[in-house]
């Protein structure tokens, strides 16, 4: 492929014009073959689109599927059904959503996402959006800040939309124009959280939802065979929310394809389609059903001809009817002259007619035709063909080093208007850049132009398309990771393995921005994967390290905490770590080890990785390490049942949370950090007696779940709501809050939240009355839980399922359920529910008919575990079984000065079960109730800072280094921007990419910056320089 001077064109320009004059008596009925076959050789579909059409105008949505083989016309097909409903209901809005070939299955709700803009840009070229398309535009902006904010920056760019509203000119209410500016202009300048996926498709259904009401809405969704996972969800939800609504979706796709499934299971499609024939329907139009021979009826008659009967079976013994080579057959006839047009204006076959000589597949076909245009129109195909189904002329243009004008006339005048190669799709405008848009006729056409190209030239192609489309897309201010995974494919096929890696990279964050979970995961695998073939060196490193943390937090999301793909991750991140030495991103790997290690009730590694932690976050002063290392010191001193230190660090991390206002790295959570600090205080607050501040601090958390309006973080938060109901033995809000986590959690694939929902909600139905029935549920709720790796609940669940089993009569089963609580909270170091383990072993036993020596054995054993812990709702659960077995003996006197004592100590949650329950015996025992002191809303408990058997954390106060601002003020221009990106967390890679400088100038800099400032390593730099207002 050789580079041509804008001379050297310029030259052939009059060449070309002259031989599309020559070839235009022929063109008039080329062309209108290609329309006959969109509006007369589909007369069936098209009327029963047009059926469903009606149906829908009527107020019922309705859903349709076109299922062909390549070239049997399913996109004739939608584009026909598209320009009649323009033509006889210009009321109506269409909106076409393509899928590709060659990124499609992991481009997360392309079709969707092309959609949303037609409806909310003003796109030049398209018939279909011609009629009011500016009021179009407004109608979608207004439905999208009233009804899908979050669909900015996932399914739709917020700067070019900032954009448009200053070359428009709304009409009429405009309240909801300038909130709506401040909002993308937020966007524009800050990055944003993750939003979960729910959100993303109930929002988006109701903005068609509300511009159905006024304008009734088409969407033609075409090759769903390459559709991605997400669409296929979307589309899911679309056709349950979408029931009344005037909105008809129809889809296309290639039944063969579907059929074989995809990477050895079945096609997601196929699924999809069963469900909705189950809702709607027959829904399938087969065009594989269509008789050939009719079709080629059909489209010789409709022009006049003196075709006989021969020609006629001749040409149908030819293509077996297969529409698209029969197309490329009679145009290949009328370009070799053997199909010419008589004085009359009819069609005639000439005596000279070979069929021998003709193409006999439509590969032929389209060969023949393209090998008739000049080099120079191949040439621009070519390069066309390497961008895929879809491509832009401007990359062309800029690829080849011509005129960018020059070729969009040979591409719309020729290529298009000439010789029906390529259609155009409109020019998309970004300020004062316009993008020329183009798709190939046909997918087998583009597949020829490409698979011509030899090994070298495709090479050289792809790495040159993929320059230009970051040059352009950095010229036109649309961020490069929306074209990442398109960039990702050029730069694979062009051997640039880095590169490749690195925009998959952006390709798999952007996918789980947008909730695409299972896209992201594979884009991380596959840059894994690529990843192997480079050399051992620090940048590949570094990359292969942040690829690693996305694809744990990633897995984190989509799987469970303790899956052991997230201990893998994890476990190659901190290998990574030692190899570039670097603490920082250490403690980022260690807290998503910590995480799986923690879920898996593995404590005394858990306690490890929170000490290393806490210590690193003491040593940098760092705010935000110092809140997440002090949580993860409470969560493992929760889990190990130390209520009292757990309690201190849950205080300290709280503190610092409230005065925080830096996002964590994604690669830290996938939800915000208050919500589990929130959710843990509860619950630590529930042990230590505080029964009615536990409450309180649940529903902290889910109304911070719902400010942030984070789907996860609503169940996780939902979940410890149920728990702490659960707690206070209050079955009905049990019941309440468990089946709102559980229709929330399954919903959303949150598996393991699920299960606990599930479990919970079991144990609701249970104390309901209905034993059997709950007690079921909750047993195939503990094994889905196991199955998910994580059981750091297991012995919680254990006692649970032991409890109902022992109100069935099953003793002897229920003592097996405690017994293997206690043997795996020992073997786990687990403590947090071992005094009642003890506590219902006595009980058991006592039922059983062992002696009460026995159990009071197991009742003391039990108060002496939770005195030791402060677990006072444990200890007092313990002393009324012990007190009620010493009043059948007659220490009543025993009896009631040990209840008081534990009762006398409590100074809320007098209205639970627990407390009111001891308030009864201990009045029947004889006891005096006096009045409860008022209960301390303070960071930690009076009594547990005066035991000896607690050590209070020492915590650092994080005071600005005086010394290193000094140090600071010695650093170039140049250091100083360095230093800012560095304590963003880029790599040195990222770095020289931004500054575009090499990677060693990179390391020189940070060389000298290090000197300068005194510091050893890159976390130390990072910590100082965040601390001064850097980063």
């Amino acid at each position: 492929m050789v580079m041509r001077s804008n001379k050297t064109v310029e030259r052939t320009v009059q060449a070309e014009s002259q031989i599309a004059a020559a070839n235009t008596s022929n063109i008039s009925t080329v062309t209108a073959l290609g329309r006959l076959e969109m509006f007369v050789a589909r007369k069936r579909e098209l009327s029963e689109l047009e059926i469903r059409l009606g149906r829908m105008l009527e107020g019922n949505a309705d859903i349709a599927f076109i299922l062909g083989e390549a070239g049997q016309g399913k996109t004739t097909l939608l584009r026909a059904f598209a320009e009649r409903i323009q033509r006889q209901y210009p009321g109506c809005f269409v909106a076409i959503g393509n899928c590709n070939a060659y990124t499609g299955i992991g481009d997360p709700h392309l079709p969707f996402r092309e959609v949303l803009e037609s409806l909310i840009r003003s796109t030049e070229g398209r018939s279909w959006h011609q009629q009011d398309a500016s009021a179009l535009s407004l109608m979608g902006l207004h439905a999208i800040a009233t009804y899908g904010i979050d669909l900015l920056d996932t399914f739709v760019a917020a700067r070019p939309l900032l954009e448009q509203f200053s070359i428009q000119s709304p009409l009429g209410d405009l309240s909801w124009v300038a909130p709506f500016q401040t909002h993308l202009q937020s966007l524009v300048n800050q990055s944003r959280q993750s939003v979960q996926q729910k959100a993303l498709f109930e929002q988006y259904a109701r903005v068609l939802q509300a511009i159905a009401q006024q304008q009734p809405i088409i969407l033609l969704l075409d090759d769903l065979q390459w559709v991605d996972v997400g669409s296929i969800e979307l589309l899911f939800h679309l056709g349950r929310q979408l029931q009344r609504d005037r909105i008809l979706i129809v889809g296309a796709y290639r039944g063969t394809e579907v059929a074989i499934g995809r990477e050895g299971k079945r096609h997601p499609l196929e699924s999809l389609i069963h469900e909705f024939q189950q809702q709607f329907g027959d829904i399938l139009i087969d065009l594989n059903q269509a008789e050939g021979r009719a079709f080629i009826e059909q489209l010789l008659d409709a022009t006049p001809n003196h075709l006989d009967e021969e020609f006629r079976q001749t040409l149908f013994q030819q293509t077996a009817g297969h529409p698209l080579f029969t197309l490329e057959l009679l145009r290949t006839m009328q370009e070799r002259g053997d199909l010419v047009l008589n004085h009359n204006g009819a069609w005639i076959a000439q005596p000279s007619l070979d069929w021998t000589l003709l193409p006999a597949r439509t590969e032929g076909a389209i060969s023949e035709r393209v090998k008739r245009l000049n080099s120079d129109l191949q040439e621009l195909l070519q390069v066309a063909s390497v961008m895929g189904d879809e491509f832009i002329a401007e990359v062309v243009a800029q690829t080849l080093n011509i005129d960018e004008r020059h070729v969009v006339r040979q591409f719309s005048q020729v290529l298009d208007q000439t010789h029906q190669i390529v259609r155009s799709l409109g020019i998309q405008r970004d300020g004062e850049k316009r993008l020329s848009r183009y798709q190939f006729r046909h997918i087998l056409i583009q597949r020829y132009l490409y698979n011509n190209l030899d090994e070298v030239e495709r090479v050289y192609l792809n790495e040159a398309i993929a320059r230009v489309l970051e040059t352009l897309y950095c010229e036109t201010r649309e961020p490069t990771n929306t074209i990442a995974l398109q960039l990702a494919w050029h730069y694979e096929r062009s051997g640039l393995t880095a590169k490749a890696t690195e925009c998959l990279y952006q390709a798999g964050l952007r996918a789980s921005q947008m909730a695409a979970q299972q896209s992201a995961i594979a884009h991380f695998h596959h840059a894994l994967k690529l990843l192997t073939g480079l050399h051992n060196t620090r940048d590949r490193h570094e990359l292969e390290l942040k690829l690693q943390l996305a694809l744990g937090s990633t897995l984190i999301k989509s799987h469970s905490y303790g899956s052991a793909a997230v201990r893998d991750a994890y476990a190659r991140a901190l290998d990574l770590c030692e190899i570039i030495n670097d603490p920082l991103q250490r403690f980022l790997a260690l807290n998503g080890s910590w995480l799986n290690h923690l879920a898996r009730s593995e404590i005394h590694r858990s306690h490890q990785i929170a000490d290393e932690c806490w210590q690193f976050a003491q040593t940098t002063q760092d705010s935000t390490l110092l809140m997440i290392s002090a949580w993860m010191q409470a969560e493992t001193a929760f889990l190990s049942g130390n209520f009292g230190v757990a309690r201190q660090h849950s205080t300290y991390s709280w503190k610092l949370y409230q005065t925080w206002e830096r996002p964590l790295q994604t690669a830290l959570y996938s939800q915000d950090p208050g919500i589990p600090l929130l959710v843990k205080d509860s619950c630590i607050l529930w042990q230590l007696g505080y029964a009615d501040q536990a409450l309180q601090r649940s529903q902290e958390a889910i109304e911070l779940a719902l400010k942030l309006n984070h789907s996860y973080s609503l169940a996780f938060a939902q979940g410890y709501r149920a728990m702490i109901h659960l707690y206070r033995q209050e079955v009905e809000q049990v019941q309440q809050w468990s089946s709102r986590v559980v229709d929330l959690a399954t919903d959303q694939g949150f598996s393991v939240v699920a299960a606990s929902g599930l479990f919970m909600q079991g144990w609701a139905i249970a104390h309901q009355g209905n034993f059997q029935v709950g007690l079921a549920q909750m047993q195939q709720a503990l094994a889905d839980y196991e199955s998910l790796e994580t059981d750091f609940l297991k012995p919680h669940m254990l006692l649970l399922i032991a409890e109902i089993q022992g109100q069935l009569g099953q003793v002897d089963a229920a003592l097996v359920q405690v017994e293997a609580a206690l043997e795996f909270a020992k073997d786990k170091l687990q403590g947090f529910y071992e005094a009642d383990s003890y506590r219902l072993k006595g009980e058991l036993l006592l039922q059983q008919g062992s002696s009460t020596t026995l159990a009071i054995a197991q009742f003391e054993q039990a108060i002496a575990i939770a005195q030791n812990r402060h677990a006072k709702f444990q200890e007092l659960r313990s002393v009324i079984r012990l007190c009620r077995l010493w009043q059948h003996q007659d220490k009543v006197k025993a009896a009631r000065s040990r209840l008081s004592t534990i009762y006398h100590q409590f100074t809320e949650g007098f209205d639970t079960r627990d407390l009111q329950e001891a308030k009864v015996l201990l009045e029947n025992l004889g006891g005096i109730i006096s009045a409860p002191a008022p209960s301390p809303v303070l960071p930690f408990d009076p009594v547990l800072l005066e035991s000896n058997s607690l050590q209070a954390p020492s915590y650092p106060t994080i005071t600005p280094n005086a010394a290193f601002l000094e140090r600071l003020a010695t650093l170039t221009d140049r250091e100083r921007e360095l230093l800012n990106l560095i304590a963003q967390g880029l790599s040195n890679t990222q770095i020289s990419e931004q500054l575009v400088i090499s990677s060693k100038t990179v390391r020189n800099h940070i060389t000298n910056i290090f000197s300068k400032l005194q510091v050893a390593t890159r976390a130390e730099a990072i910590v100082q320089a965040r601390n001064a207002g850097l980063g």
